[in-house]
């Protein structure tokens, strides 16, 4: 029978510093130093008010939940933190892990994909098991590892929060290298939502399969063959313009109306 985490608790502790080691698997492939310091300035006027969550390992303790305010607390050149030391498994860790960063919106959604991968590999999960063990569907699962087969463009852009996820799955379905850099170059730049990437991908994919039942008109053939130029009418002036050349702006529906769009 599964201990309860509670169980597996053994006790609030005041630990070394040098005692404790940075989690082996981390979530975050990147961590912000500014954050980081933001994080050691409040600990300096209000002190640890959450401790973190370690595991006994060979030689010392490995960090399972807190990781950022233990960086923190090294910064600030602190001799000993509070920490509630656990009893658990190498995939109790890792589960525990992804458990506190799932709902960190800090943690962006390719760090999650490696780290569930990696977790599936300590334990020779499977999608459906490791959808169970972490309460979420085997859709959402499966969308994050197939975000890992993306271009690396793709990845890098939601990765740095360039673009969302959502973007990116729509972008994915251009089979293009050249057309989905384009979009995304000027997604990029310009903004844009994951409903403006399906329409701008839909188009280009309705496109392709016109072309392709052309057979005797070449001078249409010819036009379709820009297809990757992206143009579009101006909201205000109506003049129909190349997407690079246009911006794009949110506005609020007082505004919006004002424009007469």
């Amino acid at each position: 029978m599964k201990k309860k985490t509670s169980d597996r608790l053994l006790g609030l502790r005041n630990i070394a510093l040098r005692e404790i080691k940075e989690p082996k698997h981390a979530i975050r492939s990147k961590v912000s130093k500014e954050g980081i310091n933001e994080l050691a300035d409040s600990i300096t006027k209000v002190g640890l008010i959450q401790p973190i969550v370690v595991v006994a390992v060979k030689g010392g303790y490995e960090v399972v939940a807190g990781h950022r305010r233990f960086l923190a607390c090294k910064l600030l050149k602190l001799r000993e933190m509070r920490a509630i030391v656990l009893d658990a498994n190498t995939k109790e860790t890792e589960v525990m892990k992804l458990h506190e960063n799932l709902i960190r919106q800090d943690v962006n959604v390719v760090d999650e994909a490696n780290f569930i991968r990696t977790l599936m590999k300590l334990d020779n999960m499977n999608q459906a098991q490791i959808a169970k063990t972490l309460g979420r569907s085997e859709g959402y699962i499966s969308g994050r590892l197939d975000l890992l087969k993306y271009d690396g463009r793709l990845l890098d852009a939601v990765s740095t929060g360039a673009i969302n996820f959502s973007v990116a799955r729509e972008l994915n379905r251009l089979t293009d290298d050249a057309i989905r850099n384009n979009y995304l170059h000027h997604g990029i730049t310009s903004g844009i939502t994951p409903a403006i990437a399906k329409q701008w991908v839909d188009d280009w994919l309705r496109m392709q399969d016109l072309q392709k039942g052309l057979t005797s008109d070449e001078s249409e053939k010819s036009t379709l063959q820009n297809v990757g130029e992206i143009s579009m009418p101006c909201g205000i002036c109506n003049e129909v313009k190349l997407a690079s050349e246009e911006r794009m702006v949110r506005v609020c529906e007082k505004c919006f109306k004002e424009l007469k769009l």
